[in-house]
């Protein structure tokens, strides 16, 4: 039996290794991008604060959105709940709360990561120390991810796992294309169509994409066609779809599943009948806020329909 409560953990678990390897890539995508474009071009570091959620915390503790900055804030700062190392300090506490279910690799290395970036973190705000400091957490974050998907048994605790790790990367798919899309569409920055091609490789680069879509896209890196593999391809593990679908899988192997059942059936509508050619040319932000409130809907449902039990009632969920 799975008590409510330890369903929750689990979700938040996986959410937040999800979410420290994502902003990861972010950042090291990011700041190649800034090399790659001339200084009058550069995106500057004020888009990603669009990442957390609520750019408007960042000016709460800093007066200008400079490289060093933006970079302490997303990492590590104490006033951001998102950051890196606060999403890896929460996933390591959920394992430790769940010990009796994760696999002991998944605990002992997400305190080890935990240890190692905490330690290193003044070294990963240095642009010499950066990439090989972001580059460890996202090795890092596979390696949990590989111990949990290749020793934890694959019945109802797994289930949440992966619901907690596929909604937090489609909501994260539609972050880093937010991110992008006001410097990518639009008449207003014609002088960067130039860099399509280097913007739209760095956003497959965020979303761990950029070879899975060489191999099965046989077009140049384009507005279009990057859109409809990021929303459409049902085989790359951080396309929406492919994240939708995963999750309506583990939905349908547990009880009480309509709400979220049509939650996520409301979301797959809208993005098989999206256009992702017309969204390249006018209407991505709109279709992505839609999208995210689709997403949030979803969360919503999983909370109301396993997270939110009394104690008292004796729900639990009968393991698969």
């Amino acid at each position: 039996m799975l008590l409510s409560r330890t369903a929750e953990i689990l979700y938040w678990m996986a959410r937040y290794i999800e979410r420290a390897d994502g902003t990861s890539r972010l950042l090291l995508t990011h700041s190649d991008l800034v090399l790659d474009l001339p200084p009058e071009l550069s995106p500057g570091w004020e888009p990603l604060l669009a990442l957390p959620g609520s750019p408007d915390v960042f000016f709460q503790f800093f007066q200008e959105p400079t490289e060093r900055n933006v970079m302490r804030f997303l990492i590590g700062h104490d006033g951001n709940p998102g950051s890196i190392l606060a999403s890896i300090r929460m996933a390591r506490e959920n394992a430790r709360i769940s010990r009796a279910i994760v696999p002991r690799e998944v605990w002992e290395k997400l305190n080890d990561v935990w240890s190692w970036s905490r330690n290193r973190m003044n070294e990963g705000l240095t642009r010499k120390g950066r990439y090989p400091f972001l580059q460890q957490i996202v090795a890092g974050c596979a390696e949990v991810v590989g111990y949990l998907h290749g020793t934890m048994s694959h019945d109802t605790p797994f289930d949440f796992v992966r619901m907690g790790r596929d909604v937090e990367a489609a909501d994260m798919a539609v972050r880093i294309l937010d991110v992008r899309a006001h410097r990518l569409l639009g008449d207003a920055h014609n002088e960067l169509r130039p860099y399509d091609d280097i913007q739209w490789k760095a956003v497959l680069r965020a979303l761990a994409s950029f070879q899975n879509y060489r191999r099965h896209v046989h077009v140049r890196v384009r507005g279009g066609a990057v859109l409809g593999f990021m929303l459409q391809d049902e085989q790359s593990p951080h396309s929406m779809l492919y994240c939708l679908d995963s999750i309506e899988h583990s939905l349908r192997r547990l009880p009480r599943n309509e709400d979220p059942l049509r939650a996520i059936g409301h979301a797959k509508r809208m993005v098989r009948d999206a256009n992702p050619y017309s969204l390249a040319q006018a209407g991505l932000r709109e279709f992505l806020a839609e999208l995210s409130a689709a997403l949030a809907s979803l969360h919503e449902a999983l909370q109301t329909t396993y997270f939110s039990l009394e104690p008292s009632a004796g729900q639990s969920l009968a393991s698969a």
